[in-house]
């Protein structure tokens, strides 16, 4: 049996070649959003329907942070809602740099929370993640 390759990813950001009746997206509009569980973000084209979770993408945020934003975004709101934190709670935030971590920051301080502590994995502390969930090494 053979496979038909496809294109991975969830997440993009790129200029818009609108379709016949369209309404929400122009030629040359600037974009971002998710393909959902479809993939395929990663390739070189997608079409997608309009009612997808597209948006037109703010001029001032380069393409490659705006592609982070869709799953970064969702899950830190999602784990920050879980967590169900008190406005001068402390959390520490690791892997801070990742779309996840970076989307968490940015809410807590939309939210005039305070960030006061950023965690930092060390190489140790991933070899120790490692052995405990079973694995000998990185």
């Amino acid at each position: 049996m053979a496979f038909e390759h496809q294109p991975i990813g969830i997440d993009g950001s790129t200029v818009v070649t609108a379709g016949n009746n369209v309404g929400r997206f122009a030629v040359g509009d600037q974009v971002f959003g998710s393909t959902g569980s479809r993939f395929g973000a990663y390739a070189e084209y997608i079409a997608l329907p309009a009612r997808y979770p597209i948006i037109h993408k703010p001029g001032d945020i380069p393409h490659l942070t705006a592609t982070t934003i869709p799953v970064g975004g969702v899950h830190a709101l999602h784990f920050l809602q879980l967590a169900q934190l008190q406005a001068c709670q402390e959390i520490p935030i690791v892997s801070a740099c990742g779309c996840i971590g970076t989307a968490a920051i940015t809410r807590r301080i939309t939210d005039k929370r305070v960030i006061t502590k950023l965690a930092r994995v060390t190489e140790a502390d991933l070899q120790t993640l490692c052995k405990q969930i079973g694995k000998n090494s990185l």
